[in-house]
């Protein structure tokens, strides 16, 4: 029985990636585990691995909010038939394809993006980090949606992702972000870094 805030971010990640019955071999960096300080009788810097065996998922508590966040980005998206609906509840439109590389939950990407809320009040516009026009992380640090459709990119991509308020940053206010906002970003993925290990 793993709840939301009693568990460690790599838990967190595997589990949103998994549905009811599936079972994985989760390996975990000690980043999104226990990290420079271990834990009991866990080592410092320690990569944990797990096998998760997912028997049931109650969701009853956040269906409703969920429900909710998908039929108003439903509504905003009605009539758009290049809109794809994802099993894990975000929709997406591919708007230009690329035939590169395509990324796992730990390799590098470089990208460009743009972040709106669903009324379209703009919160990040074409964001980069200096002094080059990427901004470069895994897709294990975004927020969850977008971690998930980065993906089912392909280096040269260009795509724009509808996530609901559960996928996103959920009942935290996020600096101009209010809480239980759903989000679209618009994400042109520029390169790929495969991890090393």
């Amino acid at each position: 029985d793993a709840g939301g805030a009693d568990v460690i971010e790599g838990w967190k990640a595997a589990l949103g990636m998994m549905y009811k019955g599936m079972k994985a071999t989760v390996f975990i960096p000690s980043g999104m585990a226990y990290g420079k300080s271990g834990q009991g009788s866990i080592p410092d810097n320690a990569i944990l691995v797990f096998d998760l065996d997912l028997k049931e998922v109650n969701t009853s508590d956040q269906e409703p909010k969920f429900t909710e966040d998908k039929s108003a980005i439903s509504a905003v998206l009605e009539g758009d038939l290049d809109v794809i609906v994802h099993p894990n509840g975000f929709s997406y439109k591919l708007e230009s394809s690329g035939s590169g590389a395509r990324p796992d939950l730990y390799d590098q990407v470089s990208i460009i993006y743009t972040g709106k809320l669903l009324d379209g009040t703009i919160f990040a516009d074409n964001i980069t980090q200096d002094p080059v026009n990427i901004f470069s992380s895994r897709p294990v640090n975004y927020i969850h949606g977008l971690a998930l459709g980065l993906q089912l990119m392909h280096e040269g991509d260009i795509a724009t992702f509808y996530i609901p308020s559960a996928l996103g940053y959920g009942p935290l206010d996020q600096s101009v972000i209010p809480a239980n906002s759903n989000l679209i970003f618009r994400v042109e993925l520029v390169k790929v870094t495969t991890n090393p290990q």
